[in-house]
């Protein structure tokens, strides 16, 4: 995996933008080119001016930076959506089951979404 300040420069390239466009007055052109090669990081503020500059997200920088994929909370998402959708509560039941003491807390915060969709189905049920 490339580094972010390798994923920038991608995306500076693609939008056809110079470094002064994405980088004037947040950090200098020599710095600019060393966090670009992966030398050099930069704090959260520097790192939102330049994605305003980029025009484009956080979640949109990570989207590209993990080659188009979506991330593991999108995925577990994605999954308790779709189980709910159609309907198969014994997937539910068991993602929520396996993922509720993770070490992850994206997969306790997504497993208790799944434990309020299943009591809110049991309650639309017995209604």
């Amino acid at each position: 995996m490339t580094n972010i300040g390798e994923t920038i420069h991608q995306i500076r390239l693609s939008k056809g933008l110079t470094q002064q466009e994405v980088y004037s007055g947040i950090i200098s052109r020599s710095f600019a080119s060393r966090f670009e090669s992966g030398a050099n990081d930069i704090g959260a503020s520097k790192l939102f001016a330049i994605l305003d500059n980029l025009a484009i997200s956080a979640d949109e920088l990570r989207f590209i930076h993990q080659n188009y994929q979506p991330s593991a909370y999108d995925q577990a998402l994605w999954t308790i959506r779709h189980a709910y959708e159609t309907l198969n509560f014994p997937a539910l039941a068991t993602w929520i089951r396996e993922h509720r003491h993770s070490p992850h807390a994206y997969e306790q915060l997504i497993a208790s979404y799944a434990s309020i969709l299943m009591l809110s189905m049991t309650i639309v049920q017995s209604a």
